[in-house]
């Protein structure tokens, strides 16, 4: 192991041993943290360069720790972007909303989820509910924004272009994947959006 990876290995096992957190865990949470903040760097797939988003699910029995992976890495971001004078409402940063607010977010800026309660935003996003027809509408927004396809909203009161990065850090005791891994029992294709988290 070179220099830079002892290193981070180091405080990894530092904070494994001080705090109990999962140094995985901590890693993984880290590099979407930075991936967001690096909201200009772009990978190429094929023909199309697209933003590189990043998404991570901590799944888990409840008290076994993923509270303690996310609590330190929103408050760290927070910390960040108060300290570059960033505004609250220009951050980003989002636990909880409806799907319009998070269109409405991010038809204006980047924006981040970071929550220690991914259920309810996974819900409301659809990803439980690939054969839903109500949720259908919701899962191809999330694969287009979620891949960072330039996109559009279009409702009879408003239009909103939407072309922002889209980072998710979030844990879940996982008692609704039953419902994906019957989809995908099935013998259904993927739409794109589930594979879309670590």
């Amino acid at each position: 192991m070179d220099g830079p990876m002892q290193l981070l290995y180091q405080i990894l096992n530092h904070f494994e041993k001080l705090n109990g957190i999962d140094p995985i865990g901590l890693f993984l949470s880290l590099l979407v943290s930075v991936g967001h903040l690096c909201a200009e760097s772009t990978v190429k797939i094929t023909n199309h360069i697209s933003k590189l988003n990043l998404f991570l699910l901590l799944i888990g029995p409840s008290d076994t720790g993923k509270s303690k992976i996310i609590s330190p890495i929103k408050k760290a971001i927070i910390d960040t972007i108060k300290a570059l004078g960033i505004s609250k409402d220009d951050a980003g940063i989002m636990d909880d909303f409806t799907n319009a607010s998070l269109l409405a977010k991010l038809a204006k800026t980047n924006v981040f989820i970071l929550t220690d309660e991914a259920e309810k935003p996974l819900l409301s996003l659809g990803f439980y509910s690939p054969l839903s027809e109500i949720s259908a509408g919701d899962r191809i927004a999330g694969c287009k924004f979620f891949g960072s396809i330039p996109t559009s909203k279009d409702t009879m009161s408003y239009h909103l272009e939407i072309n922002s990065h889209l980072s998710f850090v979030g844990a879940t005791t996982g008692r609704l994947w039953h419902r994906l891994i019957h989809f995908y029992g099935q013998g259904y294709q993927s739409d794109g959006f589930s594979e879309r988290y670590l």
